[in-house]
């Protein structure tokens, strides 16, 4: 069974934060999405044209982004813009366009843009792959909730691949679909379970799907794919729409060229029942320039940390005069 998961993060968690103490759920639910808070951070930077600088508080969020390539990008279904004052309605219009509140209510002054990056995606099982189920809830008398089953046979079992990965309660399954968009390329929701007990910081859930895709793509781990030759279904929860926004504090002060973001927020919907799922999101970042006249030379001061020396010379003489060392003893005080 291959190590992956939230178990590494949980283990760590006196670097980072306890997990069992976290409070990220709202109303039963808490998400974060990789892929446009990616986009956004690459749009910010060929903006503001030089390479991103996290802030002490974005490095490890940063990180776990970095790596990824113009191809993992080149996904369907996402639209990324930016824009100041005068296309600060566009922009509103365009999150409203796919179902988001307008990000950019307030003006915008001479410094400071709208940059906004969204992903849409619908998709549907592949026929006869799915059906309404019921799932009921374990050490919870009497309390079950709507389902959907996917039933595994010998005739679907490419739509479906089912992984033992250590960290999770239940194994990892990949279910394919179908887009909405004709793309020719499939579309996968990925499922598993966490401990009960647990409440993940976002970070953890990025981390842990990152590095769930990571090893089994990974031909050298060699991590067996079960199939319907060992599975016959897999039951789900069905998600009716939930939705999720967090403020991400974390990225402000992120600089790249001459910018730096004032505000990142990211709004999350996502639905699953036994048709198909949906899964969109939504990252505005309001980054400004630094200053009209960007002085970026270096600012020297001298005497702020030590004693100051001074000392004079005339024309071309090496001979110095009254060279003196003064403490802030013998400066001006305000």
């Amino acid at each position: 069974m291959t190590t992956t998961g939230l178990e590494k993060e949980t283990h760590n968690s006196q670097e980072s934060k306890n997990l069992e103490h976290s409070s990220a759920f709202k109303e039963g639910a808490l998400a974060i999405d990789p892929s446009t808070l990616a986009l956004a951070m690459k749009k910010f930077s060929e903006y503001a044209k030089g390479p991103l600088r996290p802030s002490k508080s974005a490095e490890a969020l940063l990180d776990v982004i970095d790596g990824y390539t113009e191809e993992d990008m080149a996904i369907h279904d996402v639209v990324s813009d930016v824009g100041g004052e005068e296309r600060r309605e566009e922009l509103n219009r365009l999150a409203e366009t796919h179902g988001f509140e307008a990000p950019f209510k307030e003006k915008f002054d001479e410094l400071k843009v709208g940059l906004l990056s969204i992903v849409d995606k619908k998709m549907k099982w592949h026929q006869g792959d799915a059906e309404k189920s019921v799932v009921h809830i374990a050490n919870q008398e009497n309390m079950a909730v709507e389902g959907v089953e996917f039933k595994l046979k010998s005739e679907n079992d490419e739509h479906f691949s089912i992984y033992d990965i250590k960290g999770f309660t239940k194994p990892v399954v990949r279910i394919s679909a179908n887009p909405e968009g004709n793309h020719g390329v499939q579309n996968y929701m990925w499922v598993t379970e966490i401990e009960d007990a647990s409440e993940p910081e976002l970070i953890d859930v990025f981390q842990a799907t990152k590095n769930t895709i990571n090893i089994i793509n990974n031909t050298d781990v060699n991590v067996k794919r079960r199939s319907s030759e060992e599975v016959s279904s897999v039951t789900i929860p069905e998600i009716p729409e939930v939705k999720y926004e967090k403020d991400w504090e974390e990225l402000e002060n992120t600089t790249a060229g001459l910018m730096y973001v004032a505000a990142a927020k990211q709004a999350i919907r996502v639905k699953v029942d036994h048709v198909g799922a949906e899964a969109s999101a939504a990252t505005s970042l309001t980054p400004r320039w630094l200053g009209g006249e960007v002085d970026n030379r270096e600012k020297i001061v001298i005497g702020d940390s030590g004693h100051m020396l001074i000392w004079f010379t005339e024309g071309d003489s090496r001979l110095p005069i009254c060279a003196t060392v003064t403490t802030s003893e013998a400066w001006n005080h305000l």
